[in-house]
């Protein structure tokens, strides 16, 4: 039967409602068509209930079958009987999309399970109005007509008044059109009437749901109501209208936003009715899923303002960094170009160069621990003359000009080696490099500058270096340096340091004298008697 066109495509199953499309019934085995075939003779003689209807007409129909010439095969096919009243399919009278549609939903209307249904959702409702509930109205099948003057009307399975509010409840079985439903939304919105879709049975499954289910579903929040068995018994038990509600509760799953399902039996005065949109819904589904994504949305953006926030102080830092490490180069090149001349006032060309000088010649940022390489050596280092005359020269001319590069200085590195240079062995080299801190600090305050120190006033030195275990030291390079600006900075800052001083003797804290060996070589004069 492949490309053959029926007079009536599609039929109406009295019993359940459902819509028997022609081309998919009777291309099942002959047997079962046959069995209805009976059931359809049967009914024309008033033997048994109506089986099958014809959607246009709402006459019984029955099923014939046409010999073909080539194949010799009977082609069986749904027909009216042949003294039946007109109808708008025998008369070739031709029907627009919306009355074909609008012909079908009322004949849907027809079925014994759609009745039954109708009749029951009716009359608990009524059971609501007697108790007191909320209902104050019901009717069955009451024409509501457009009230802004079109001559438009509807005719909904059962209308009620709920707490002063129109609402209509239209019982859905079968399949229906999206434009049937969407038109029957829009006339009751348009009218300020609540509209409740109810079905007898709804899955939880997507796949075996219809497009009908899916299209009340999804317009109505994602709340889908249904009068099945439970719910009918709960509403002869509570006098009330009580209907099963499935509903998708939205969760967060990470970033992203999950779905499960919830079921309830709810009465009316359990749900929303939304007199904007006049759907009727128990969980706001749409309000739920929007409020999680906001949350995942707001916390998207505040990451991508923390990762831009971190990119922009990485990118500021590299600047800084580099800006840095451009400032410390040209501090070095000016530190070699000022001991290359230092060298060649003193006779100090490279062939004659000592490793110390040649070490002071190719200057850098490696230059500080290099120094403490070359004296760890277990046989130390000689120093010569010309390492002598160097290290006095560069420290005298490197103090009055000096380019302040925290540790790597160049004066820095001239007061290392010469502390080097004094402690001789290598064993004390090795014990500076522990204390390198402390004699730095006494340094500084020696020579009135701040040596191999991140700061660049002494009253910042003398905050962080004055209290700890070799407190005494500093209070003896004090009483032997005094400092007449030094004591002014403090005064200033209102006597900070002083009152720090004050409380840090209350301690008592006792001093560490475990490396008074290199602090005796290093500074004799704080040891004299």
């Amino acid at each position: 039967m492949k490309g053959f066109q029926f007079t009536i495509p599609s039929v109406l199953d009295c019993e359940t409602g459902e819509e028997v499309f022609a081309g998919p019934f009777f291309n099942q085995d002959e047997a079962a068509i046959f069995e209805i075939r009976r059931q359809l003779e049967d009914a024309i003689r008033n033997r048994r209930d109506p089986k099958y209807k014809c959607y246009y007409c709402n006459q019984l129909i029955k099923i014939r079958g046409k010999a073909e010439n080539e194949t010799k095969l009977k082609r069986m096919h749904f027909a009216h009987q042949w003294d039946s009243d007109d109808c708008p399919i025998k008369t070739s009278q031709e029907l627009t999309q919306q009355q074909i549609r609008a012909i079908k939903y009322n004949g849907q209307k027809e079925s014994k399970l759609h009745e039954r249904t109708k009749e029951l959702v009716a009359a608990s409702l009524e059971s609501n109005r007697l108790t007191g509930k909320g209902i104050t109205e019901v009717a069955t099948e009451t024409v509501r007509r457009d009230t802004s003057g079109l001559l438009t009307w509807r005719k909904p399975d059962v209308s009620a008044v709920y707490q002063s509010r129109q609402v209509v409840f239209e019982i859905q079985l079968s399949t229906t059109f999206l434009s049937v439903i969407a038109d029957r939304e829009y006339f009751y919105q348009q009218n300020q009437t609540y509209i409740i879709w109810i079905f007898k049975f709804f899955s939880e499954e997507f796949d075996k749901q219809r497009f009908t289910e899916k299209d009340v579903f999804y317009g109505n929040n994602q709340n889908a109501f249904v009068f099945d068995g439970e719910a009918i018994s709960e509403s002869k038990c509570q006098q009330d209208l009580i209907l099963k509600c499935l509903y998708r509760e939205p969760y967060r799953s990470g970033q992203q936003i999950a779905y499960r399902w919830q079921e309830r039996l709810v009465g009316l005065h359990d749900l929303t009715f939304d007199d904007k949109t006049y759907k009727v819904f128990l969980f706001d589904v749409e309000g739920a899923t929007n409020l999680i994504k906001q949350e995942i949305e707001d916390e998207e953006r505040a990451e991508w303002v923390r990762q831009h926030e971190i990119e922009q102080r990485q990118q500021v830092y590299e600047q800084r960094r580099q800006a840095y490490q451009e400032e410390l180069e040209e501090g070095f090149s000016r530190a070699r170009s000022s001991i290359l001349q230092i060298l060649n006032e003193i006779h100090a060309y490279p062939e004659r160069r000592s490793p110390l000088l040649n070490e002071f010649a190719a200057f850098s940022e490696n230059t500080y621990n290099h120094l403490f390489e070359l004296f760890w050596q277990e046989q130390g280092y000689q120093t010569t003359e010309q390492d002598r005359a160097f290290l006095k020269t560069a420290f005298e001319q490197e103090r009055t000009k000096r380019s302040h590069l925290e540790r790597n200085d160049l004066l820095t590195c001239l007061c290392l080696a010469t502390c080097l240079v004094k402690l001789k062995s290598p064993q004390k080299a090795h014990r500076l490099k522990k204390v390198y801190g402390t004699v730095f600090a006494l340094l500084s305050f020696k020579l009135n500058c701040v040596v191999g120190q991140k700061f660049t006033k002494l009253i910042q030195v003398a905050h962080t270096a004055f209290f700890g275990n070799y407190s005494y030291l500093f209070f003896r390079v004090l009483e032997k340096y005094p400092n007449a600006e030094f004591d002014r900075q403090d005064i200033q800052s209102g006597g900070k340091l002083a009152k720090k001083i004050t409380v840090f003797l209350e301690k008592n804290v006792p001093p560490d004298h475990s490396y008074d060996d290199v602090f005796r070589q290093l500074f004799p004069e704080l040891f004299a008697q």
